[in-house]
């Protein structure tokens, strides 16, 4: 099946959207696609950018959430999200990500 996005593509979430396992909205979170999935292809799973996990309030997120790190990623369906403009590189999203990690480890200490 065709799909209206690629692997490496950069979105944006759209408006109302939650997460399914936690209920926590992601309205307005920027990412990019890393997977593309399913019988008809219709999983994306989204990494979030630099921008995005360093405005994130990880006191807002479940601890569970925060223990399994559910929150750096998310599945979207493609009507859940929209293309938009890179904002980041690869390697300022790792080094955000890899500050989010230490501050969980110190929280969890």
């Amino acid at each position: 099946m065709k799909t209206k996005f690629k692997v490496n593509d950069t979105i944006k979430v759209n408006n109302g959207v939650h997460t399914d396992e936690f209920d926590f909205d992601i309205s307005g979170y920027v990412g990019i696609i890393k997977n593309i999935s399913g019988d008809n292809n219709e999983f994306y799973k989204i990494e979030w950018d630099a921008i995005t996990l360093n405005e994130m309030d990880l006191s807002s997120i479940q601890p569970e959430a925060l223990q399994q790190y559910v929150w750096c990623f998310q599945l979207l369906y493609e009507n859940e999200m929209e293309l938009t403009a890179e904002r980041c590189t690869a390697e300022e999203s790792k080094e955000a990500l890899n500050k989010l990690y230490e501050k969980i480890k110190k929280k969890d200490s």
